[in-house]
């Protein structure tokens, strides 16, 4: 055995899961590939670890079955062998016709020049070795009522030996190389079927191993190629737990800013009648004065003037009870609320209250953060978020406390001018005494009214610039998220389905090996 076959041997052992158990069985498949990857023959070897068991049945594919380290018999019925194994390990060896699971491919270069092999050898210039590989064993699986395929995750190893006499400025695409002193130990890892499980770009390259290096005489030794599925296990999942419950979170998160959205439309709503039902009083309120005016300069009769004066201000009264004020306080209160809410469950997501997390924007210096972190997205997009809610809260309590105000002394000055009206209309005052009381009343509820109107147009305003915040909130921040947070439960969902292709191989030519390996060789050219 050279040194490169020993060097295989103890890697392939290291790679097997031993078991203590009795009744284990290990599949190896040994194949033979010419220079440029195609089957000659291939053999499978099986290895029965049996213990205090005379009789042991096994199930197998294979044909002209012989044991190859032992006397024990058998009797082979269709696919089910029974051995008379006393107690031993069984090794039996067989042959099969089935496509395997790998295709391998090889391709040379020298000098940028693909070529046979056999034409480059003894000669000299820079060699290109490509392996490719090609895993045919996929699987169709439901992801969330979405078909998807993925395929068994085998991982092949390549091995080769360079004489370092002859060959130089190794380099290895997806491998390394170790030089002992007279030669060079070439290993590559593929991972073939992980690019079109996952359709990341990342992936795609590792479907191949490439080996370069200068050489003064070219020579192709023997190589050796390995492949195993057993390479994930579920414990290897756990982090896609947590991926699974960002997901989960991400979802609550977008469906509560949905709410919040559809909230702040209605609140411009409310508040654009809160507008209009000021704009409205205040009309009003000029139409009064402009009468009280009239009536002052004797343009239109005292009795007209007053019974136009009279419905100008139970207009009003009806206007100041109308819910488009008192309505719209309470709107706000309950916005206020909810923003509340909003923020209490922003912050908590992040696992921090409002000052931590204030402290880590301001130390990571998000304001002005463009990168694709998720993490720190998640932090800018929350603290950004909770602030402007904050700011948003203030504005409410100084309109509320405003309107308020202005609502109660509106309501105490009508009361007074009803009642100096009606003094007007029973005489209890001088005409001229009541029309400058009830002018200079008027004029104070009016600029009152002028006041309320503003206020009102101005929380409009406000209104919609929260709500085209929020808007860009949810459509630049939130919902990218939210899709990133389905891509990353996408690939744990497949990661996963691959973890069960791994853990329920159970063999080439068998339905029960616990262990299975793919030995290939590729002999030398001379």
């Amino acid at each position: 055995m050279n040194r490169l076959k020993k060097f295989f041997m103890i890697g392939l052992i290291g790679m097997i899961p031993m078991n203590g158990y009795a009744l284990t069985k290990n599949e190896t498949i040994y194949t033979n590939l010419d220079e440029t990857g195609k089957v000659i023959q291939s053999s499978v070897t099986n290895h029965l670890f049996i213990k205090d068991k005379n009789i042991f049945e096994d199930d197998t594919e294979l044909k002209n079955i012989l044991n190859i380290n032992g006397n024990e018999t058998f009797s082979l019925d269709q696919n089910m062998i029974k051995w008379d194994a006393n107690g031993k390990d069984i090794f039996y060896q067989g042959t099969t016709e089935k496509e395997q699971p790998i295709d391998v491919e090889i391709e040379y270069y020298l000098n940028d020049k693909k070529l046979n092999v056999k034409d480059m050898i003894g000669k000299k210039g820079k060699v290109k070795l490509i392996f490719n590989f090609k895993n045919k064993e996929m699987t169709e699986f439901d992801l969330g009522g979405k078909a998807e395929t993925v395929y068994t995750p085998f991982v092949v190893t390549t091995g080769m030996i360079l004489d370092n006499q002859y060959n130089h400025n190794i380099e290895v695409e997806n491998g390394k190389w170790v030089d002992s002193g007279s030669r060079s130990f070439v290993i590559g890892l593929a991972t073939p079927g992980l690019y079109e499980s996952f359709h990341i770009d990342g992936f795609q390259k590792l479907n191949t191993i490439t080996v370069s290096y200068d050489t003064s005489k070219f020579s192709f030794g023997t190589m050796y190629m390995v492949a195993t599925p057993k390479i994930l296990e579920e414990k290897d999942l756990e982090v896609f737990d947590k991926l699974d419950q960002l997901h989960s979170n991400m979802g609550t998160l977008k469906s509560s800013m949905d709410q919040i959205e559809d909230g702040v439309k209605q609140l411009k709503t409310g508040s654009a009648s809160l507008s209009e039902g000021a704009t409205q009083i205040h009309s009003h309120l000029m139409t009064a004065l402009n009468s009280i005016t009239q009536l002052k300069e004797g343009s239109i009769s005292l009795t007209r003037g007053l019974d136009t004066i009279v419905d100008s201000l139970s207009q009003v009264k009806v206007n100041l009870q109308n819910k488009n004020i008192s309505g719209s306080i309470t709107q706000l209160q309950t916005l206020k609320a909810e923003n509340n809410h909003a923020i209490s469950k922003i912050v908590g997501q992040t696992g921090m209250n409002f000052e931590t997390l204030k402290s880590v924007y301001e130390a990571n210096q998000l304001q002005n953060y463009t990168g694709s972190d998720p993490s720190l997205l998640a932090l800018k997009q929350a603290y950004e978020l909770s602030y402007l809610f904050m700011v948003n809260n203030q504005a409410i309590d100084e309109t509320v406390t405003a309107l308020t105000g202005i609502s109660n002394e509106i309501d105490q000055l009508l009361t007074t001018l009803n009642g100096a009206v009606i003094q007007l209309q029973g005489g209890s005052k001088t005409i001229s005494d009541g029309l400058t009381s009830l002018e200079a009343g008027v004029k104070q509820l009016s600029s009152g009214t002028y006041s309320l109107m503003i206020g009102s147009h101005d929380l409009y305003s406000g209104v919609v610039t929260l709500g085209d915040g929020i808007t860009k909130v949810n459509q630049d921040g939130i919902n990218p998220l939210y899709e990133y947070s389905r891509k990353i439960y996408s690939y744990s969902g497949k990661a996963r389905e691959m973890a069960n292709l791994s853990k329920n191989y159970h063999g080439y030519a068998t339905r029960s090996a616990d262990n299975t390996m793919f030995v290939y060789m590729v002999k030398s050219v001379k």
